[in-house]
């Protein structure tokens, strides 16, 4: 039989985040207002876990308490003993609440996969379906016609990015059918910021999958020099570059990127999406892979 409280401890604990994802989910230094960002969000969990164990605290109590009841009404000549042992069972609980505590929250880490999913695939069908995979402005690699869309927030200095590119293209490359959509999230620094508006802007050359591969391969720091001479690198017309990269539109875009993950709850890179399915971190391609196979699946049978 299941356990009522356990049940409502997981309940309440599958509409947050664990503090262990926040680790998982931010894995490069961020800049000073993204951590910001964080920290208040990790306060506002630590809060929540607090109300939670309070929570769990009064049920345990009331359950307890509803189970003497029930035990002395069903069992008479045995009501004596029920009651001493219920009340015994309802003081230990009252005061090592942690132990409900604890095991809901074992239960809801073992499950959080499936409780990202259900949290990710809500926020999809509340309206940000369209704007993740078939923003038009977006820039695309791999197949422009893919029957399968997968999603990359991406900064050009985080070291996760850089080493999960390659899996990436190459899981790409070797299905053929993907439509890769570069989803630009300069989160790390300034120069970062150059090197995303540089990456939107090399699309008016007709160049940006050629430059955004040799950004993201790049070892070291992406400096705002390396932006400019890696652009020279792969043949874009560097004045150009720098007047098209300050145009308003580039600026609207990142803006844009930048809502958007904030309405997902991406706060680091790399971070995929494909169908319902949303991974964080630099998953192996195996995993991505994994994902690809089952949103084709469930758009062939929708």
């Amino acid at each position: 039989m299941s356990n009522p409280v356990s049940s409502l401890a997981i309940g309440l604990v599958g509409g947050l985040v664990s503090a262990a994802a926040f680790s998982a989910y931010f894995n490069a230094t961020p800049d000073t207002s993204r951590l910001d960002a964080l920290q208040k969000q990790l306060s506002a969990y630590e809060q929540e876990i607090g109300t939670l164990k309070q929570q769990v605290t009064a049920q345990a109590s009331a359950v307890a308490t509803a189970t003497a009841t029930a035990t002395a009404a069903a069992n008479a000549p045995a009501q004596q003993t029920a009651a001493v042992s219920s009340e015994a069972i309802r003081d230990y609980l009252v005061s090592n609440p942690d132990v409900i505590f604890m095991d809901a929250l074992e239960v809801f880490q073992a499950n959080e996969p499936v409780y990202t999913a259900r949290r990710f695939s809500k926020l999809l069908d509340g309206g940000l379906r369209e704007p993740l995979y078939n923003n038009a402005s977006d820039p695309v690699m791999g197949n422009p016609e893919g029957d399968v869309v997968l999603v990359e927030f991406f900064d050009y200095n985080c070291g996760y990015c850089k080493s999960a590119a390659p899996g990436l293209f190459e899981t790409v490359a070797a299905d053929g059918n993907i439509k890769l959509v570069m989803k630009e999230f300069p989160i790390l620094s300034a120069a970062s910021q150059t090197a995303a508006k540089a990456a939107l802007a090399s699309q008016k050359q007709g160049k940006y999958e050629e430059y955004h591969t040799a950004l993201i391969k790049f070892q070291g720091r992406v400096t705002d020099a390396v932006v400019f001479k890696v652009a020279e690198d792969v043949g874009l017309d560097v004045a150009q570059l720098k007047q098209d990269m300050e145009s308003s539109l580039i600026l609207e875009k990142l803006a844009q990127t930048s809502m958007l993950a904030d309405q997902l709850g991406v706060t680091g890179t790399p971070a995929f999406m494909v169908g319902n399915t949303f991974m964080p971190g630099a998953v192996p391609p195996a995993q991505i892979q994994n994902a690809i196979t089952l949103a084709r699946a469930q758009a062939n049978n929708s």
